[in-house]
């Protein structure tokens, strides 16, 4: 005997469906949208590895050239006499991306306002700053959805320093 309190149910109703297919579809959005920031910050990882070094790749072989007599627009003693209002910059081409730099530098002065080591013979000081980056025209430029592509990298350098 069939009770009267049996219901037979044979699927799932239009509306639940419907709402079940909403939630799937939101979440497959936001897990999309996850998936594409952890792409850009990874990427822009290791952009930022490999501006970093190209960074030091100019800074060593512009320290190198200046040092050795090499560098075709700057010696030493012009180096450490006066500091760099335009700067030095380039192109350098590491792997497939090509990377602009700046590079700046300026005499440290001590606590007393004079240049920091210049009361000894050839201790003179300098800040060396090298800007570089590998998206836009400038360090400032800005791409979307991984913000400046550029890194900055100091360097305190000694007139007895050998590179």
């Amino acid at each position: 005997m069939r009770g009267k309190y049996l219901v037979m149910r044979r699927g799932f109703s239009l509306a639940e469906l419907i709402l079940c297919l909403g939630i799937l579809a939101i979440s497959l959005v936001f897990l999309t949208s996850f998936f594409i920031s952890l792409y850009r910050a990874t990427d822009k990882s290791g952009n930022t590895a490999i501006g970093t070094r190209a960074a030091e790749t100019v800074i060593n072989q512009q320290l190198h050239d200046i040092y050795k007599g090499s560098h075709p627009t700057l010696t030493k003693s012009s180096f450490f006499a006066a500091d760099a209002a335009p700067g030095l910059s380039g192109s350098l081409q590491l792997g497939q991306t090509e990377f602009q730099y700046q590079m700046d530098y300026s005499t440290v002065q001590s606590s007393s306002g004079g240049s920091l080591g210049a009361s000894l013979a050839g201790n003179r000081v300098k800040m060396v700053t090298v800007r570089c980056w590998w998206w836009g025209a400038n360090a400032g430029s800005q791409r979307a959805g991984q913000g400046r592509l550029s890194v900055e990298l100091h360097r305190l350098v000694n007139e007895n320093d050998e590179f």
